[in-house]
């Protein structure tokens, strides 16, 4: 009987939520299941190494001396180098094909969704390999491109959304991940998934991508046959 004016109703209110350092990025997800947080960064993960990978094969052919001789051939080395862009991104379609369908299927998502999803990997993982490129064509040894290249890519997967999902981390590393390049392809990826993109936001940021990544194609094609190839 002394208890009822506390108990009923309760004078202690519970109210539910997020922590505050990650609210905003869970607002964006809420009702995504967590596994499904996981899949976008997982593959830009699995895109970043393999763009080092590729990237690096130009070190493989300069110390053959094939790539010398690919670039007084009658293609120019900007086609050269297109080949390999070209390569890299069958390889990155090839995985994102079978990731993003076994994704889908698991996780019950919209299939219309499925070609934009898949077109968007792809091209945001050829970004990145025109990024490499660049990188490796202007470090002067094959040891100092792999050691730069290591030293960018881990910071790039942790800050990235690779290692953990935007919604699981601290406030104050979302806002530099998401302007990473591979942390913000991946937050439209995740949008795309979600069947919550914005057509006019997505095209702005695949002009971007597209304006920058051939800055740094022609950068690289231009270094690839001034010196790089003939060192």
């Amino acid at each position: 009987d002394r208890l009822q004016g506390i108990l009923f109703p309760p004078v202690i209110v519970l109210e539910t939520g997020s922590p505050p350092s990650a609210a905003g990025a869970a607002d964006a997800s809420a009702g995504a299941p967590v596994a499904l947080l996981f899949v976008p960064g997982l593959l830009f993960m699995s895109f970043l190494f393999m763009a080092q990978g590729i990237a690096e094969d130009l070190w493989v052919e300069r110390e053959a001396h094939t790539l010398r001789r690919a670039i007084i051939a009658p293609p120019s080395p900007g086609g050269v180098l297109l080949g390999k862009l070209l390569a890299g991104a069958g390889v990155m379609l090839l995985v994102a094909g079978v990731g993003l369908a076994v994704a889908f299927a698991w996780f019950h998502l919209s299939w219309p969704q499925y070609p934009g999803a898949l077109g968007w990997s792809v091209f945001s993982g050829t970004f990145l390999l025109t990024m490499f490129f660049a990188l490796h064509v202007h470090v002067p040894t094959r040891r100092a491109a792999s050691v730069l290249s290591t030293a960018l890519v881990f910071p790039l997967m942790m800050l990235g959304g690779s290692f953990f999902p935007f919604e699981a981390m601290p406030a104050w590393m979302v806002a530099i991940g998401r302007w990473t390049p591979n942390g913000w392809a991946l937050a439209r990826l995740k949008d795309l998934l979600l069947d919550r993109a914005d057509p006019a936001h997505l095209a702005r940021s695949a002009g971007m991508l597209a304006a920058v990544g051939v800055g740094l194609f022609l950068l690289a094609a231009r270094r690839l046959g001034a010196s790089f190839a003939r060192g």
